[in-house]
């Protein structure tokens, strides 16, 4: 039996309890390699916080900062696109090597810059007019824009799709799979709403008893602000890292739960 994941011709309609599932399969996948998926999101974020600063650097150096805004997102899309690569190697064959993250490289550069600049248009656009002025219209418009190329990238970096034609399958999917796609960002924003809610409420008595015992032992402040400055970092850090590994790998489940013969259900 054939057991190749095969792209559909069109995509599928899928219920809002579809979304729910993206998650749930999402988590799934996650605590299976817990500590490898942690250590490849940190190395993936410190990467992205290095490149980054990197380059703004250079801008402030020369003045013309949309060509190194340009080549940060080219930099961010192929590093995403080695993610997405991860992921479905574990999803499909149980296991994944950290290397794998960096496969995004192996690409087509062309293709891949081609994506980056139709991925990042809206948040060009956003830039670009000042987004905190903008009417609320435009806006809502920059966020439907970013939400139909949800399927781009997968379709690319799995499928060696053109850019345009992942482009219309990605518009085509996404506004097929509203409700699926509603059902996950409310399951989202109520768990790690939750999540956060929780440790900020640990942190609070953390620092309460930390603060009593210290000042009644040391009168030093700054042990007490060192303290508190490193479990702010790693509660604060530790939720954005699981947030965007979930997304990422929702971002695979909602592709293949969408454009495949096989959707896991």
């Amino acid at each position: 039996m054939d057991n190749t994941i095969q792209l559909l011709n069109k995509s599928q309609r899928q219920s809002l309890g579809d979304g729910l599932n993206w998650l749930n399969q999402s988590w799934h996948l996650l605590k299976t390699r817990f500590g490898k998926w942690l250590l490849v999101g940190t190395i993936f974020l410190l990467l992205n916080i290095a490149v980054s600063w990197i380059l703004g650097f250079l801008a402030q150096l020369s003045g013309v900062s949309w060509i190194f805004d340009l080549i940060d997102s080219v930099f961010d899309t192929f590093m995403v696109a080695g993610l997405i690569l991860a992921i479905a190697s574990h999803a499909e064959n149980g296991d994944f090597e950290i290397a794998d993250m960096f496969s995004g490289f192996q690409l087509p550069v062309q293709k891949m810059i081609v994506v980056a600049l139709i991925m990042h248009l809206p948040i060009l656009l956003a830039n670009l007019f000042a987004i905190e002025q903008l009417p609320l219209s435009i806006k809502w418009l920059l966020h439907l824009l970013s939400y139909v190329m949800w399927f781009m990238l997968p379709l690319v970096a799995l499928h060696g799709l053109e850019p345009l034609s992942a482009l219309k399958m990605s518009i085509s999917g996404s506004l097929k799979n509203i409700l699926p796609a509603l059902g996950f960002v409310i399951l989202m924003s109520f768990v790690f709403g939750g999540f956060m809610l929780g440790l900020v409420f640990i942190l609070m008595l953390l620092l309460g008893t930390n603060g009593i015992t210290m000042n009644s032992i040391n009168p030093l402040a700054t042990e007490q602000s060192a303290t508190a400055s490193l479990l702010m970092i790693l509660i604060f850090y530790f939720p954005f890292l699981l947030m965007m590994l979930f997304v990422l790998m929702s971002v695979y489940f909602s592709y293949r739960n969408i454009w495949t013969n096989s959707p896991l259900k």
